[in-house]
């Protein structure tokens, strides 16, 4: 069980070493010492025996709340009355973005076209055939074909995923949901 306590200028101030590398104010998490000054001096050791010394002195439990970790993350701890707890923020659109993968193997980007969107193999030869420009026909159906994975950014699959009714987002979504499917 993780516990933590908010430094006070008092308690900084009766156990300087124990609060040397905190700030005034600031929610840390610490083992409870054996030695410590507080409600009362507890200098001969004994201290960690003590929890009514503990609660008056302000040491508190450290729970960490359910969130959904796709969307939101932990932030800093807070006073969540009789315990401490962490915030949970929501993720940045950047944060976000980071998250998705830059690259899923061929075969489930081609499962997430055919799962999300009900796009075949065939259907995409079809697309290659109306392409009239023999060279880029020739080098689409080379990594269609012949690529290990696709990368999400790729020029190639970003310009003829609108032939096939897919947005950018429809691409995103592909390979947020089968990466390492």
């Amino acid at each position: 069980m993780a516990v933590a306590i908010l430094v006070t200028q008092e308690l900084k101030d009766k156990n300087t070493a124990f609060f040397s590398n905190n700030n005034v104010g600031t929610i840390v998490i610490k083992t409870i010492p054996d030695v410590f000054n507080g409600a009362e001096n507890i200098n001969a050791g004994g201290y960690k025996g003590r929890t009514d010394l503990q609660d008056l002195d302000g040491w508190k439990e450290v729970i960490k709340p359910s969130y959904n970790t796709q969307t939101q993350k932990l932030n800093g701890l807070i006073d969540g009355g009789n315990v401490f707890t962490y915030e949970v923020i929501e993720l940045t659109e950047a944060e976000l973005e980071a998250r998705i993968p830059n690259q899923i193997s061929k075969l489930n980007f081609k499962i997430g076209l055919l799962t999300n969107h009900g796009i075949t193999n065939d259907m995409v030869q079809e697309f290659f055939n109306t392409l009239e420009d023999p060279i880029q026909k020739a080098t689409l159906e080379l990594l269609w074909f012949e690529s290990s994975f696709f990368e999400r950014n790729d020029p190639n699959l970003v310009n003829f995923a609108p032939a096939l009714g897919l947005s950018v987002d429809d691409l995103k979504q592909i390979f947020i949901d089968f990466d390492g499917y």
